[in-house]
């Protein structure tokens, strides 16, 4: 049986980022959040390079196109 992923928010995500850049442990976040350390890393690098808009599933497109 696959079990199916659940959504989460930019903003709970942003919180995850957040604590990996106060320094907190990214093993500890995980295990509190219930984020894999892999989607931790994922998401930490992506909002390094190019900020909050990069947490969400369904990105604006600010060119109109």
């Amino acid at each position: 049986m696959v079990k199916k992923r659940k959504r989460r928010s930019a903003q709970v995500k942003e919180q995850a980022v957040m604590r990996l850049f106060r320094g907190e442990d990214i093993e500890l976040v995980s295990r509190q959040t219930g984020f894999t350390m892999y989607e931790l890393k994922q998401w930490r690098d992506r909002y390094a390079l190019e900020g909050k808009e990069s947490l969400k599933s369904h990105p604006r497109d600010y060119l109109g196109e």
